[in-house]
């Protein structure tokens, strides 16, 4: 669902008026029960009611009176139709509690009047996607993709549509249109996405790849996960040695991701990289010695059953090197060798 942010007006059609200033005052400083006093007392001397009725509504609105909201809301439409900030505002609401006929009334009433307004356009093509209006969302979409070319959220709305249509080809399309107009990280992870959906294993994580040397000011936890999606899709499309550099790499910037580390150890094994594995799983000891335990176990059933002295060896040394001889006779009791 997109992010709705709501209009505060604060009118500058408050003449002379103490106590409509002392109430745009007391909402400006978020002292909300003292403002809707001060706002209920102008209207009693005659202030604007569509004003005073307006930043009412906003306030009930910050305050979850939603009920009281609306009726406010529909109280300025009636007392002035041409205060269009309340058309957009009510439509809003309307589309948070999922009332898609009402919100969409009223964003036609909003875009009636501000035709070039990028948000109403956009919200017209949201409302008519949940109404499942898909020619009449892809219309308005592209009208907001014609109005504003360098703005990624129409290409991406467009691309989410098609997708929802299974149509992955003209979503793929529609990105790689976007993105020869701005590059945007947003749409980048999508193209990745629909590559990968379509088997397209190694385009997806070479669009991974752009991502990581186009994000500049990118949180860990973010880079972690793009480094994750590379590896998954370079795994998918049989890339395992590439699919473990990505993950080793990760590990790098974050040593304590588990879902990361035990991804990466699955390759190894899966991959019949035994040995690799193995120095893996020891070098993880430290970090998470039960996630490292469970790795070894599974190394050594498989070393015993197909005799491999070398890595049974290995593990033996190991335990009794760090001093843990009781761990290794529970790794032998445990896989009832």
């Amino acid at each position: 669902m997109r992010v709705l942010f709501f209009l505060f007006f604060f009118s500058v059609l408050q003449a002379a008026d103490p106590i409509l200033e002392l109430a745009h005052k007391a909402f400006g400083e978020q002292k909300f029960d003292n403002a809707l006093y001060l706002y209920e007392k102008a209207l009693s001397q005659g202030a604007n009611r569509a004003i005073v009725y307006f930043n009412m509504a906003n306030i009930h609105f910050i305050k979850t009176n939603t009920s009281l909201a609306v009726y406010y809301y529909r109280e300025v439409i009636k007392s002035a139709p041409f205060f269009k900030d309340s058309y957009l505002n009510l439509g809003k609401i309307y589309y948070l509690y999922e009332n898609y006929s009402e919100a969409l009334d009223l964003f036609r009433a909003y875009h009636n009047i501000e035709p070039s307004d990028h948000e109403t356009i956009m919200l017209l093509g949201d409302v008519m996607r949940k109404l499942r209006m898909y020619p009449q969302a892809e219309k308005y979409y592209r009208l907001a993709a014609a109005n504003d070319p360098a703005v990624s959220d129409p290409y991406l709305a467009l691309a989410f549509l098609y997708r929802e249509l299974e149509d992955l080809p003209r979503a793929t399309a529609v990105v790689e249109e976007g993105l020869a107009q701005a590059r945007n990280e947003n749409l980048l992870e999508l193209q990745a996405d629909l590559y990968r959906d379509q088997g397209m294993f190694r385009e997806a994580a070479a669009v991974f790849e752009i991502l990581l040397l186009y994000g500049t000011n990118r949180d860990t936890e973010k880079t972690c996960r793009i480094y994750y999606q590379m590896a998954d899709a370079f795994f998918a499309g049989g890339y395992s040695y590439l699919a473990a550099d990505a993950l080793q790499k990760s590990l790098t910037i974050k040593a304590d991701d588990d879902k990361t580390a035990e991804f990466l150890g699955y390759i190894y094994f899966t991959s019949g990289r035994m040995d690799d594995a193995l120095d893996f799983y020891f070098s993880r000891f430290p970090v998470s010695r039960a996630m490292a335990y469970q790795g070894i176990k599974k190394i050594f059933i498989n070393a015993y059953n197909n005799d491999e002295q070398g890595l049974l060896k290995k593990i033996t040394q190991f335990y009794r090197q760090n001093g843990i001889r009781d761990e290794l006779y529970d790794l032998v009791a445990e896989t009832g060798i």
